[in-house]
């Protein structure tokens, strides 16, 4: 088993993950063989995806875990919850959430159960400074009274669920999902409807480089599922209708309309053979000029200068209200 682990941690490691590795292993066996398989099959997942930043903190979360005294069943527990809790994060957050989460467990292991829970349903949305003030109110908590602070990490407790909701920031998708839908019915009329940006088809929702807040096209607007941009949960409530608002105009005054053979025949060139050539009339567009990224851009400034001088005709109040779409 070991010898299986060993190779991504010397693949894809340095010389500190090694000795963090090392270390950690020395822990655990001595819990039991156990403890080891869930997650160090985890750790050869975030290794092999180059997630360095993150094994590292994930070895350090084990070393605080099990270097303490637990009984047989919470390590069984840990072993198998504690991978499983920290691989459903988002990745962008997962290395300051294991911070946090450390914290908590040095103060006091038997808290790791608790905390996972809540921070798996709810805290997950928190900021960063948003969580680290959580946190530190929960362990300020413990301090004077162990289950207070035990109800408030795990937000079992008034006080736990009305801080929470004073910190947080995050919008996501689903709690906006219907007054959107119900926006874009009553503006387009054509059955434009919104949908999480995982569910899109293609690179625009498959993880490689910063993944983009809204994507259309032409039947559905797909959106990120959590906006937390801005500091204020309203301002990030906006900035969801702010994108649906541009993202129907382009449904709405045909921008998909584009008609690849209607404009070559415009500009007096030759068709294109439609089985030689992938891709959207427009991508199709693109790839005849010398750099196609080129043309996309300045289609793309273009475009949305039509967009907003039809905006600005059509609908003046919205392109007045830079704001709200309902």
């Amino acid at each position: 088993m070991l010898a299986r682990y060993w190779v991504p941690v010397l693949k894809h490691g340095d010389d500190d993950l090694v000795e963090r590795f090392s270390r950690v292993v020395g822990v655990m066996r001595r819990k039991g063989e156990y403890t080891l398989k869930k997650p160090f099959d985890y750790l050869s997942l975030i290794l092999a995806d180059g997630s360095h930043a993150t094994a590292a903190a994930f070895l350090g979360l084990l070393n605080d875990l099990f270097s303490r005294d637990l009984p047989y069943k919470e390590c069984l527990f840990l072993a198998r919850a504690v991978p499983e809790t920290i691989g459903a994060l988002p990745e962008s957050k997962r290395n300051w959430q294991i911070s946090q989460f450390r914290r908590v467990v040095r103060t006091d292991a038997g808290l790791a159960h608790p905390f996972m829970s809540a921070l798996g349903e709810k805290l997950h949305l928190l900021s960063e400074d948003g969580l680290r003030r959580f946190v530190t109110a929960g362990l300020d908590a413990f301090a004077r009274r162990p289950e207070q602070g035990t109800g408030f990490l795990s937000l079992a407790s008034k006080q736990g669920r009305d801080a929470y909701q004073a910190l947080l920031v995050t919008v996501t998708l689903p709690e906006i999902r219907g007054q959107l839908n119900r926006y874009l019915q009553a503006r387009t009329g054509m059955g434009v409807s919104v949908r999480p940006l995982s569910s899109m088809p293609g690179s625009a929702a498959d993880g490689s480089g910063e993944a983009p807040l809204v994507v259309s096209d032409g039947r559905w607007i797909y959106l990120a599922e959590e906006i937390s941009l801005f500091p204020r949960r309203e301002e990030n409530r906006d900035l969801y209708k702010c994108l649906v608002r541009l993202e129907s105009a382009h449904t709405e005054f045909g921008t998909f309309d584009f008609d690849l053979e209607r404009t070559l025949e415009a500009m007096g060139l030759p068709p294109v053979d439609p089985e030689a050539a992938e891709g959207s009339d427009l991508e199709r567009f693109f790839r005849i000029f010398p750099d196609p990224g080129l043309a996309r851009d300045l289609f793309t400034v273009f475009e949305q200068g039509r967009i907003r001088r039809i905006l600005t005709r059509v609908y003046p109040g919205l392109a007045r209200d830079r704001k709200s779409v309902v």
